[in-house]
């Protein structure tokens, strides 16, 4: 494992083969949300379109190689890591068909003693083994010693990057079903299911829910009138690299455990009485009562089938919704019960016992309520496989004069085209419940995520509010190219407050009729003033308080400036220590203010220079000559208010003690109220 980077940024190349005695396992998921109510009615929407992968397997690494993993490994810490998916790993001259690329592959010659990290795209020269690229984690098992040169390593690596680096197999083709009632035409399974290899026999099942209180002997029973449904699975053989990658696009296609399909089950039901000719309508069986009624059923003969869904049983004639697509031969076509599933799970695992042979087990669950959708039930509005949905957050920074900054951000796992803007994918982003009542006023949401480099809640940190910051939350649908159609809005409010926890935030946002809910203005008999600087109660009005300045120095958190100006002159006695205290620096970056609280100030000197101690360092630092608006603060001391006089007043600022909002003159305590003094007499009664 080696040290190196990729567009700029730090990764290390993992390069150790499996030993394919021990075989590789790799489990290939597609995230899904999925919804169930007691009569059988399903939604299920994918919460991506891409592959995730985990894989598993062992290496023998020589002294040099376990000792070149262990230095690695002690540096690591959380930088990214790169590995080939070594099931498709493949000599370079039949690359440019393989089966299974991706967004990145890694190419390298034997031994390693050279390699690239590209885009398929991008490939060049000539290599001796080219491999799709995995970006994630890794988590390594020092296993057990193989004699004093060699060491047995297990190797497990979560996928964990962009969805542009995932797994991209080959496109494909699907046949079709039979149209249902709706005009559906749901793909059929396609590949061949290993009955022999402990299959479950998919009988029916209900949903009952029963629940035992009380000393009684029976149960309360809930049930609703439900098709029952059939679960099944069995293993299938995948025995060259073209099956793999088929395998794999099915998975992507259906999207994992939410897309319904056609799949034929164990049960031989029937067989054909007489031949049937291709393009008839109608079957003559040698049992039509074995079907039970309408079902779908799977004509077999050698390694040729059609799934056909029969509309009326007759006695023996079994009347087809659509003509046969080609003969059939009594003597040697088999009739099965065929059903419309959907898989049990959203992840599959295969597993590899050579580069060029895997096994997988798939699972099945009937979906029958999507055969004859009920009234009023629309397959893939209501019922079944519903689009992809990504949530899209609209932040705006409101600086106030028209001001604004808006960030677009979306948890989706790539970036979202939607409304004519681009929306950031955003790892780790997601909000909790958004709380919607009669009371406007109580319309409130929390949004939690990973801190990113211009991520607007920096307005929360210490020193930092410049700007009033604004929630917007949609949702959309979103297709495998990152379109965003159907936007709504959700929720749309102010963030009231932004906690930190490290480099994870949790911004709270109240709906805008919160603004009615603030608690009325307080007016303390208290010496200090009871107004805000620059608020409509204190009456100053702050453009005429702003001086500018320029640049002449910076040092972390000193900056030095000069030249200060300001309409209507400098006021008097400008310049004494901590003039500037409590107030703010800014400046304009890439065309936005950006604020510095200002923590204390020195005297101006000869040269008409004061150094600002502000609340952080200055980022991206400043150049010599730069122009930044400073504005000074108050600490609401009369004194403070009062005007400049270098003999009786040497701290007055303002010259606006008219209006001062306190009670300078205000006691140390209440005239009203004597203190008890206590007797030091040690006398007592006799």
């Amino acid at each position: 494992m080696f040290a190196s980077t990729y567009n700029a940024g730090p990764i290390f190349v993992l390069p150790y083969g499996p030993d394919w005695s021990h075989g590789v396992d790799l489990s290939v998921s597609v995230p899904s949300d999925r919804s169930r109510g007691q009569t059988g009615r399903e939604e299920r929407r994918a919460l991506g379109h891409t592959l995730r992968c985990l894989m598993d397997w062992k290496a023998r690494l020589d002294r040099a190689k376990a000792n070149a993993l262990r230095t690695a490994l002690e540096q690591l810490g959380s930088t990214p890591v790169v590995t080939p998916a070594w099931p498709f790993a493949m000599p370079f001259d039949g690359w440019s068909s393989a089966p299974v690329s991706g967004g990145l592959v890694l190419a390298w010659t034997k031994g390693w003693a050279t390699w690239t990290l590209t885009t398929p795209a991008a490939l060049a020269g000539t290599w001796d083994f080219v491999a799709p690229a995995l970006w994630g984690f890794l988590e390594v098992d020092s296993g057990k010693s193989d004699g004093a040169d060699a060491v047995n390593v297990r190797f497990r690596f979560e996928e964990d990057g962009p969805a542009g680096y995932a797994l991209a197999p080959a496109a494909q083709s699907w046949t079709s079903g039979p149209a249902l009632n709706d005009g559906a035409t749901p793909p059929v399974f396609p590949f061949r299911v290993d009955w022999n290899n402990g299959p479950k026999p998919g009988l029916p099942e209900l949903q009952v829910d029963r629940e035992k209180s009380g000393p009684a002997r029976e149960s309360a029973v809930t049930f609703y009138p439900q098709f029952s449904e059939r679960p099944q699975d069995g293993m299938i053989a995948l025995t060259n690299r073209a099956q793999v990658g088929r395998f794999l696009n099915w998975w992507q296609s259906v999207r994992g455990a939410v897309g319904s399909h056609m799949v034929t089950t164990l049960t031989n039901v029937t067989t054909l009485a007489s031949d049937a000719a291709a393009g008839t309508s109608s079957l003559t069986v040698a049992d039509g009562s074995a079907l039970g009624g309408p079902r779908l059923v799977e004509l077999r003969s050698g390694s040729g089938s059609e799934v056909v869904r029969v509309t009326a049983v007759s006695g023996n004639t079994l009347t087809l919704s659509a003509p046969l697509s080609r003969g059939w031969n009594a003597a040697t076509t088999g009739i099965s019960l065929a059903m419309l599933a959907r898989h049990s799970k959203s992840t599959v695992d295969l597993r590899f016992i050579g580069p060029n042979l895997a096994q997988v087990r798939v699972a099945w669950r009937e979906v029958a309520a999507e055969v004859w959708p009920a009234v009023g039930e629309t397959r893939g509005s209501t019922i079944g496989a519903q689009p992809v949905p990504a949530w899209l957050y609209e932040i705006t920074e409101d600086f106030g004069g028209g001001v604004t900054a808006v960030h677009r951000a979306t948890n989706h796992e790539r970036t979202v085209t939607a409304a004519s803007h681009s929306w950031t994918s955003r790892p780790g982003l997601s909000h909790g419940e958004i709380r919607r009542s009669l009371r406007l006023d109580r319309d409130e949401v929390t949004l939690k995520g990973r801190w990113w480099d211009g991520c607007p809640f920096a307005q929360f940190l210490p020193g930092r509010l410049a700007a009033l910051v604004r929630l917007a939350i949609y949702e959309c649908s979103v297709d495998n190219v990152g379109v965003g159609t159907g936007l709504a809005q959700k929720f749309g409010g102010e963030v009231t407050k932004c906690p930190f926890d490290g480099p994870e935030f949790s911004a709270s946002a109240s709906g805008m009729y919160a603004l009615f809910d603030r608690p009325s203005l307080a007016y303390r008999v208290q010496r200090t003033c009871n107004a805000t600087v620059f608020s409509p109660m204190c009456g100053l009005v702050e453009a005429d308080w702003a001086f500018t300045a320029t640049v002449v120095s910076v040092s972390g958190v000193q900056l030095q400036l000069g030249t200060f100006i300001r309409t209507g002159g400098l006021p008097a006695g400008f310049g004494f220590a901590h003039w500037f205290a409590l107030g703010y620096a800014q400046r304009i970056v890439g065309g936005l203010p950006q604020r510095f609280a200002i923590a204390g100030s020195t005297a101006l000197d000869g040269s008409g220079r004061i150094v600002l101690t502000l609340d952080r360092p200055v980022v991206p630092a400043p150049s010599a000559g730069d122009s930044w608006i400073v504005v000074p603060g108050c600490d609401g001391r009369a004194v403070t208010c009062k005007a400049w006089d270098i003999g009786t007043n040497p701290q007055g600022k303002f010259g606006w003690f008219s209006n001062f909002k306190g009670f300078d003159e205000m006691p140390d305590k209440d005239p009203a109220f004597q203190a008890l003094k206590r007797s030091s007499s040690t006398a007592g009664k006799k």
